[in-house]
């Protein structure tokens, strides 16, 4: 029985990609598709907001896994201000297609040892992405990526304390298409 249950365990996993059905539909396929305009590399601008200046930025969006995943890899310097050395924050993200045509979703990770898990929306023509969070009695998070050309978008990370709604940005910038 103990040489079964590893064979069992590898044909359940082989066979449950298909069974669990990570394709997305409806709405969901709509998101997923309003994602596949973030491919690539982007440069960042400037965009202040707390804690310091943006003085450098950027991002990478790839898609992995033969496309069932978006991994996105970004970084954020800040220039020192009173009291606080130059600083980079670097963080990654999987973004995913839901569950059973389910919106998809994100979780966050960084170099301060934060994660955050998202839910993930497009608007109707796919101009902005919102990636939202939602744990009971926990802040929320709301990063929001919108198309202002083809090859620029506006990033805003704004945080609410639990219970409300009353978003504050807390950083905001501009990302450009490399070599556009």
């Amino acid at each position: 029985m103990r040489h079964v249950l590893p064979g069992l365990l590898f044909a359940a996993l082989s066979l449950g990609g298909p069974l669990l059905g990570q394709n997305p539909a409806g709405e969901s396929a709509r998101t997923w598709q309003a994602l596949r305009r973030l491919e690539g590399e982007w440069k960042g601008t400037g965009g202040g907001g707390e804690p310091g200046e943006v003085s450098a930025s950027g991002a990478t969006f790839r898609y992995e896994l033969k496309e069932h995943v978006l991994v996105r890899r970004s970084f954020t310097a800040f220039k020192a201000n009173a009291g606080r050395p130059a600083f980079q924050h670097d963080d990654l993200t999987v973004l995913y297609p839901g569950m059973g045509g389910a919106a998809p979703r994100a979780v966050y990770f960084d170099d301060e040892g934060h994660s955050i898990e998202y839910n993930v929306t497009a608007t109707a023509d796919g101009q902005k992405i919102e990636c939202l969070s939602a744990v009971a009695g926990m802040p929320r998070f709301r990063l929001t990526y919108e198309f202002t050309g083809p090859d620029d978008v506006k990033i805003r990370f704004a945080i609410a304390p639990p219970g409300t709604e009353k978003y504050t940005t807390h950083v905001e910038g501009t990302l450009h298409r490399a070599g556009k």
